[in-house]
């Protein structure tokens, strides 16, 4: 058997100690999310009303209040909510959070129903509408170093709005499918 030379053995080794150097000196940190978020509306304005006659209509909200969960701050949203006989069959939003643990912005739009979960219900008047949807969402979160990461997940929403109406808006994200 050829001896081995200093120089090869003095590079495997470097080789190995960068390697195990690399991997522990950046240790797997987990992907931010918006799961276990919470949002809860403090002030709201109703939007607007088309069309609505009890079971069937759109209505219009903007909401803004607390978030806790992992990103505390708070947060911004704006949306529309369509029924037809008492069930949402349409829902679009808009979402801000600003916390010390990162921005977040998102969209939102009305997830297909889960087996597990309650059905969602609405209904809109002339002047007022409530809905519980749940909803699918697709957001940037952007943590204090600045490097971006894209969410998805669903939230349970109950929201209130309509022309006369303060809106009310509670919302629960990373309640799965």
């Amino acid at each position: 058997m050829k001896p081995r030379s200093p120089f090869r053995i003095w590079a495997v080794a470097t080789l190995i100690g960068l390697t195990v150097s690399a991997c522990t000196a950046h240790p797997h940190q987990p992907r931010p999310s918006l799961h276990g978020e919470h949002l809860q509306a403090t002030s709201g304005v109703g939007g607007g009303t088309s069309g609505c006659t009890g079971k069937a209509g759109t209505f219009t909200f903007a909401a803004t209040g607390t978030a806790t969960g992992p990103f505390v701050g708070h947060f911004t949203e704006h949306g529309s909510i369509t029924v037809t006989r008492s069930v949402p069959t349409a829902y679009t939003a808009s979402f801000t959070i600003s916390s010390t643990s990162g921005n977040v912005h998102g969209e939102q739009s009305l997830a297909a129903p889960s087996a597990h979960k309650s059905a969602a219900t609405g209904f809109c008047l002339p002047t007022y509408g409530l809905a519980l949807v749940a909803a699918t969402y697709t957001a940037t979160i952007t943590p204090p170093n600045g490097e971006a990461f894209t969410d998805r997940g669903r939230c349970d929403i109950a929201v209130t709005g309509g022309s006369a109406a303060t809106t009310d808006l509670r919302e629960e994200c990373g309640t799965g499918g």
